[in-house]
């Protein structure tokens, strides 16, 4: 009886440091895991801070100076500031163009031809914002603009 009892505590030590093992490799699988979701995260709300950032330069700029972003060629192309970059947007501009307008009245109609205001496309380039972009591709452009075209596509948009 005593050989028996004496073989059992031998072979219960390998299993029990062997048990360990598993749990501290599938711990660290884990955490790595955990580490690289939030490094993805992290990446993620910096390039959506980037855009925001982009987006509200882009809108201050076509409020303050509207047609005045319209390339000339005397002009040099405007630039916009972020914090630690210079951005140069492609800007776009359709000419003006006209419509007419018809009011039926009870007495008849009456068509007046109205200018359309012109509309200002501000489209910067992902790798200007540097920011992640898909393998082998450039990345979406951030397209800010005045379209007010009913149905139909602005300047410089899809």
């Amino acid at each position: 009886m005593h050989r028996c009892s004496d073989r059992k505590p031998h072979r219960e030590r390998g299993d029990v440091l062997l048990e360990a093992l598993v749990g501290v490799a599938l711990t660290a699988v884990i955490g790595a895991g955990m580490a690289y979701v939030v490094s993805r995260i992290l990446a993620t709300q910096y390039e959506a801070k980037v855009e925001n950032l982009a987006v509200e330069a882009v809108r201050q700029r076509l409020q303050i100076e509207g047609l005045g972003l319209c390339p000339d060629a005397a002009a040099a192309a405007p630039t916009l500031s972020l914090p630690g970059r210079t951005l140069t947007p492609d800007i776009q501009c359709t000419s003006a163009s006209t419509a007419t307008l018809t009011v039926a009245l009870s007495a008849g109609s009456v068509s007046k031809v109205v200018s359309l205001p012109r509309e200002i496309v501000v489209r910067v380039p992902a790798t200007e914002l540097q920011v992640a972009t898909p393998a082998g591709g450039d990345g979406t452009a951030l397209v800010v603009g005045t379209c007010q075209s009913a149905g139909t596509g602005c300047a410089g948009t899809p």
